[in-house]
This record gives C-alpha cells, structure tokens and sequence, in this order.
C-alpha cells in the first residue's frame, strides 16, 4: 500500500511538473536590426536625355529611400494648423519634417518600370550601439557606458 500511495504521488507530481505553462515571454536579444526604406523617382519632364532622365529618377529614389529610413528610425515631426471660421473649418495645413544620420545603407533592389524608379535600401544596426545612440541602453539590457 506503501508503495502505491508512493507510486501514485510520485506521478501526480511528475504530471504536475508537465502541465505547466509559461506565461511570461522568452526575450532573446536580436543580433541585428534591420530597417529597409522604399524610394520611388518619376522621370522629370525636362531631361535632356533619356540616360539623364532614369539617372535623375534613381537619384531621387534613393533620396526617397533614405528619406523612408530616417523616418523609421528617428520618427516624424509635424506641425499642423487649422483655420476656423463661423465654427467651419476653411484651411488645413499639415507639414512634416524629419532629420538624421544614415550611414552604411545597402540598395537591396532597384528597378525601372513606366517612367519610375524604385530602390529598396536597407540598414543593419548593431541593437545595443543604437539603443545607447537613442540614449536608451536598457532597451536592449545593453551594458554599454557613455564616454
């Protein structure tokens, strides 16, 4: 009888230990950010050329692009005015802005189709270098000290 009630209890407990459930999440620090920004050039009217026009178009993809990332990784700044008259609304004006350094940015596709370029530019951040750049080490449990 011993024997059984130690049998017993001692499967009651292994079956226990099995059919618990983690609630809280597992966090594994990425070794990697990777940000990818979207660019888009139209053909101006006033090229002189062909070769200049797509060359003027995949410039301004690319300036896009960065344009894209640096939204991504610094975020926008707005500003927005209403003009209000008799209690209706008679203007809206909206304007945004951003402002940063990218360096190291990657074209990972271009392509030219119908009068636009398209670049795709992608950027690899090292999680902990950036997180102290944005003066927030322990977004990532970084150790990282300022000098």
């Amino acid at each position: 009888m011993k024997k059984l009630i130690l049998l017993m209890s001692t499967l009651f407990l292994f079956a226990q230990q099995k059919m618990v459930v983690v609630t809280s999440p597992i966090w594994v620090k990425p070794s990697v950010i990777k940000i990818t920004g979207i660019g888009e050039g139209v053909i101006p009217p006033n090229a002189v050329s062909k070769a200049q026009a797509q060359a003027l178009a995949r410039r301004a993809a690319i300036v896009d692009a960065y344009r894209s990332l640096a939204e991504k990784m610094y975020g926008i700044r707005l500003s927005a005015k209403d003009k209000v008259k008799d209690l209706i609304l008679q203007h809206t004006e909206i304007r945004s802005s951003v402002s940063g350094v990218i360096q190291g940015a990657i074209i990972d596709e271009e392509s030219f189709k119908n009068g636009i370029y398209k670049v795709v530019l992608r950027v690899e951040l090292d999680p902990c270098i950036w997180a102290n750049y944005l003066h927030a080490p322990s977004l990532y449990q970084c150790n990282i000290k300022n000098k």
